[in-house]
């Protein structure tokens, strides 16, 4: 079975080459040269498409702004349909961030805050990610 490594958006502005955020560019294209080579799965989380996309649209010079949003649509675009090695984790549909979540009771004053939330989607870790003692 292949290996699965998490693209984190550090990696993902370096292999974009955005200004000022692709210092380590060399190093990390020789590691994802290596990681490509082994068969290493590589996955795309949603964040990281946010965050780099944020990144992007804070660069000042607007033609280059305009190169990076280029190249960052085309290669989000293709990772969604499965044409490079790396893949968008799955994209959640309204479906699913409708149903994940539900409405907690009235809360009641002496409850502690994570005995009124109720989200499948977080637990069993909920409950001592925002208990508040």
């Amino acid at each position: 079975m292949a290996d699965v490594s998490i693209v984190d958006t550090s990696v993902f502005c370096n292999v974009l080459n955005i200004p000022k955020l692709n210092d380590e560019r060399g190093l990390v294209m020789e590691q994802l040269r290596d990681f490509l080579e082994k068969g290493t799965h590589l996955l795309l989380p949603m964040a990281v498409v946010y965050e780099t996309g944020n990144h992007i649209a804070h660069i000042s010079e607007g033609r280059l702004r305009r190169q990076c949003a280029e190249l960052f649509v085309e290669q989000v675009k293709m990772a969604i349909a499965g044409e490079t090695p790396g893949r968008v984790m799955q994209v959640p549909t309204a479906e699913d961030r409708v149903n994940g979540i539900e409405l907690p009771p009235p809360v009641q004053q002496s409850a502690p805050l994570y005995e009124t939330l109720h989200c499948p989607i977080l637990e069993p870790d909920l409950a001592s990610m925002l208990e508040l003692r």
